[in-house]
């Protein structure tokens, strides 16, 4: 389901409709994935195949990541409109 609205917002985004609706989008859909990755490492964590976790974890940090660089352009536009 993540990769359904993740790809719906990059049409969004494409259209030239950027907003606060897009980046909530986007921030759910980040949240989602960082979800997955989160329990593919758990998962994984009981194999001894250390990679795959490193990846997971690695993965999970840029999503991370990337919650915090959309999260102050959320807050920047709701303080536009007060």
């Amino acid at each position: 389901m993540s990769h359904i609205s993740w790809w719906r917002c990059k049409q969004v985004q494409l259209n030239g409709k950027h907003n606060i609706v897009t980046s909530l989008c986007a921030l759910e859909a980040l949240q989602e994935q960082a979800t997955i990755y989160l329990k593919e490492a758990v998962q994984l964590s009981f194999l001894p195949h250390l990679y795959e976790v490193h990846k997971m974890i690695v993965g999970f940090i840029l999503i991370i990541a990337n919650i915090l660089l959309i999260f102050p352009k959320i807050v920047s536009y709701c303080n536009k409109w007060h």
